[in-house]
């Protein structure tokens, strides 16, 4: 798997898509610094010193019910990819209503 092949999996939904994903401990929220396809290649490639790296720099957190009912209150969308078991997703600002 490569970079360019992780790019093109991934996509935008809104949160609602998020919940089962959330209901099996999933999703994996990734800080809006990092580069989605560089994480879901690390996590393909088994780079276990890399992603723990990034729990302990908390760049990479578990997200829970909590932040689910954040973002139905937000009606937040998000950028995703799958790498099997998880689900990497980064709030997508651009599509997310803006607060007035």
């Amino acid at each position: 798997m490569t970079l360019d092949e992780l790019n093109a999996q991934a996509l935008v939904v809104p949160f609602v898509e998020m919940e089962p994903h959330l209901k099996r401990g999933a999703v994996i929220l990734v800080d809006p610094t990092l580069d989605l396809a560089e994480v879901g290649l690390m996590l393909a490639q088994d780079d276990r010193p890399a992603v723990e790296s990034l729990l302990q720099q908390q760049l990479l957190e578990k997200a829970s019910m909590r932040d689910f009912e954040a973002w139905r209150r937000d009606k937040r969308f998000f950028r995703i990819l799958i790498v099997q078991p998880f689900v990497l997703a980064q709030d997508f600002v651009a599509l997310s209503p803006q607060d007035n």
